[in-house]
């Protein structure tokens, strides 16, 4: 089993694990937002914060970075 190297991946999990937290966060507020926004008569704007981008794009990079080690580590198995 030379080459595995199971830090790497119990750390990208604690990642992945904290970004879906902080996404399920922000899609909350965004919906408590969504929802005031709503009630109030005016009209206003709709967008979404960068934050959201940002971190959309980081848990995209992550799960790519996954699948690539992933199989690297199948592989290495066979």
């Amino acid at each position: 089993m030379i080459g595995l190297h199971t830090r790497v991946s119990e750390w990208l999990g604690l990642g992945l694990l904290q970004v879906g937290a902080l996404i399920i966060v922000g899609a909350t507020q965004c919906s408590y937002r969504n929802r005031r926004a709503i009630e109030v008569a005016d009209s206003s704007p709709y967008g979404d914060s960068w934050i959201a981008r940002v971190m959309s794009g980081l848990l995209i990079i992550m799960a790519l970075f996954l699948i690539l080690y992933v199989a690297r580590q199948i592989a290495a198995l066979s």
